[in-house]
């Protein structure tokens, strides 16, 4: 429990710009939410976890340690897709 610290990439908002405001501003809401202990999926291949909201998805790394969250990719499913694979 407790409160986490978010951080953000170099690059995270590559395909997050390209969005509405809307959508934006309820992408940040949902940011702002990471900061508290919130239901995620763990990808465990390569570490990360992911939240969505609808149809978009938040990549984020997760230091349980220093107690913080680096924001890596914010996108659409099939930019997620994309994002992912050159993750591999």
């Amino acid at each position: 429990m407790g409160i986490w610290t978010i951080h953000y990439e170099a690059n995270w908002d590559i395909y997050f710009n390209r969005l509405d405001q809307t959508i934006q501003s309820h992408i940040f809401k949902k940011i702002n939410k990471l900061q508290f202990d919130i239901h995620t999926r763990h990808f465990r291949k390569l570490n990360f976890f992911i939240s969505e909201v609808g149809q978009y998805r938040i990549a984020f790394f997760e230091n349980k340690e220093t107690k913080t969250r680096t924001i890596v990719f914010v996108g659409n499913h099939t930019q997620y897709e994309k994002w992912y694979k050159s993750y591999l």
